[in-house]
């Protein structure tokens, strides 16, 4: 998807928009599941983090950086199409190269 975004100029904005679009649905519904699983362990150590000691320990952590890297994709996800969105509100019938 950076590829993506340096190339996007190339690209007709309105698909470009909905190929991020489509990403961030991809990334909530990843972000969920991390979510349910981080859910699961805490509830098997009273509500809250395992000790380091613990083998589930390992999992929460990976979980942990799963979360935040999704979050940080969707946001940077929704900022490029808010980007793309605003584009083509401002230009009308604009395509990519015309100018």
């Amino acid at each position: 998807m950076r590829l993506k975004a340096y190339a996007v100029w190339t690209a007709d904005p309105a698909t470009a928009r909905r190929l991020f679009d489509d990403q961030i649905a991809r990334h909530r519904e990843r972000l969920s599941t991390y979510e349910q699983d981080w859910r699961m362990v805490e509830s098997r150590h009273g509500g809250g983090p395992p000790p380091v000691t613990h083998p589930d320990f390992g999992s929460y952590a990976t979980l942990r950086c799963g979360i935040d890297y999704e979050c940080q994709r969707i946001g940077w996800l929704g900022w490029m199409t808010r980007q793309l969105a605003a584009h083509e509100a401002a230009t009308p019938g604009h395509l990519a190269g015309e100018e």
